[in-house]
Order: structure tokens, then sequence, then C-alpha cells
């Protein structure tokens, strides 16, 4: 049965996540040569790129085909200068950490999204930025993440 096209923004649960005082960008730090800090107005004079992707949460729901757009994950890491040595990409925000491999890190689709279904990305949905994890679960997508760590093994390991 196929399932109607759900906007996320209005018909999906909001997900009050504690937000971080005074953003003021992603920090990129771990095993890179160059960390860095880019802030909104930064990413938003970035190439964008849009992303579908279905948001589904562990307890069942699902909202299909969302347009997420926003800059590739991969432009952010290359312009850092990712080592060899890498292996993981963890995104944190407060307490919240969420950790993918580096090729997941690196896919097209994933990207720090600054808009969701053609309009600003809401705050009640992580606004102004979220990372958006290609073929991941929506818990994956970190909401005003402010720090993105590449290392070698998984911090979860």
């Amino acid at each position: 049965m196929a399932s109607e096209k759900v906007d996320v923004r209005s018909e999906l649960p909001v997900c009050p996540a504690d937000r971080p005082e005074g953003w003021v960008g992603v920090r990129i730090d771990g095993l890179v040569e160059t960390p860095l800090t880019i802030g909104l107005d930064e990413l938003a004079a970035m190439p964008q790129t849009e992303s579908v992707q279905d948001v589904q949460c562990f307890d069942g729901w699902i909202a299909p085909e969302q347009r997420w757009a926003g800059v590739p994950l991969s432009d952010v890491l290359t312009r850092a200068g990712v080592s060899a040595e890498a292996g993981f990409v963890s995104a944190s925000c407060l307490a919240l950490k969420r950790t993918s491999t580096l090729e997941e890190a690196m896919a097209p689709g994933t990207i720090l999204a600054l808009q969701l279904n053609g309009q600003p990305l809401p705050e009640e949905h992580g606004g102004p930025v979220r990372l958006v994890v290609a073929g991941k679960m929506g818990p994956d997508f970190v909401k005003m993440p402010e720090l993105i760590e590449v290392t070698k093994d998984s911090p979860e390991a």
C-alpha cells in the first residue's frame, strides 16, 4: 500500500530537544588537517544540494520523501582535510551524539540541511541546521550540531 506524502513540518510530532545557548556554528575537529568552525552565513553561501530522505522513527512512524536542502557534509569534511586514518564521523549537540561511518558521512545525500520541503528549517525540527544522514533513521539526524568529530575508531566501540 502506497503511503501519502506527509510534510514533517506540520504532521509529525515535534521533538523539542534542548537547544545550545548561542549556537554560532558547527566545529569540525579530530582527524582533520585544519579544524574549523562554519557558521550559518558561511553554510548558506556554500553550494547547496537537495537530499530526499524519509524521516522514520523507532516508534514506527514515517514521513516519506522529505526534501532537505543544504551543504553536502563531504564538502565540509573535504575543506577540513580528513586524515587517511579516519573511519568514523560523530555529530553532537549538547549530550546527544550520533556516529556514522566515514563512508556514510561522505555519501551523496548526507548534508547539513538548512531547508525542509522548500522552507527554512524551523526550530522545532532542528533549525537553523540539522545533519541529515542518507539512509539512517530520523533520530540520527542531529539537530543543531555543535561538533562534528572525525575519528579512527567508533566512539561507541
